[in-house]
């Protein structure tokens, strides 16, 4: 089971990585809106992460005596992903770094950051007794859980059809998705919607 929503994210990056033109002189951040900067469009796409975590509500106290492991691949790790993909369908890819690739990279790059807003409102939740995040150098990592250690984890496969899909995995039930409901309006309900499914995953 994918997660749409995010997939839909990736595809933006893949599109115009694969169109390979000359660097936009805009920006557009993941909620579709444009701006003249990569400074302000990074701004912009940190505020929404903010207004996302303020719909989190604190948790009183930890619900589980476990840990929780939260895997974020880094951007370097997401660029490369991308560029395999694309080659892998026959398509021209530009190196990062390249004014073809202003943003494509500021893409990766807002994409990682809400991964790791993520993760605070993971924290703020209070489900587990803490909260430990780890970057990984890959896409599709696989940190094996413990007796006193869940984990949380974000895997993008790099294989032509492949999709961003969060991994729940736990020593007592093995890995399960993480469900998030991309019908929700906002951002913060579909983040909320990703710390239920988690919470439940949590308390079986």
């Amino acid at each position: 089971m994918k997660n749409r929503l995010l997939s839909k994210i990736i595809l933006i990056l893949i599109t115009i990585a694969a169109s390979a033109c000359v660097a936009p002189p805009t920006y557009k951040t993941t909620d579709g809106q444009t701006y003249k900067s990569r400074d302000e469009a990074m701004a912009a796409s940190m505020r929404g992460d903010a207004e996302a975590d303020a719909a989190i509500s604190a948790g009183a106290m930890p619900l589980v005596e476990r840990k929780l492991l939260v895997v974020i691949p880094t951007a370097s790790a997401l660029s490369r992903a991308v560029e395999a993909r694309v080659i892998k369908q026959g398509k021209t890819y530009v190196a990062p770094g390249t004014p073809a690739r202003a943003q494509d990279d500021f893409t990766v790059d807002s994409i990682v950051a809400n991964w790791k807003s993520l993760a605070s409102s993971l924290k703020k939740a209070n489900i587990y007794q803490d909260v430990v995040v780890q970057d990984v150098d890959s896409t599709e990592a696989n940190i094996q859980p413990t007796s006193t250690q869940d984990v949380f984890s974000i895997y993008f496969s790099s294989e032509v059809g492949g999709g961003m899909v969060i991994y729940f995995q736990s020593a007592k039930f093995g890995k399960q998705v993480i469900a998030m409901d991309s019908g929700k309006a906002t951002k913060g309900e579909r983040r909320k919607s990703i710390i239920d499914d988690l919470k439940s995953k949590a308390l079986q």
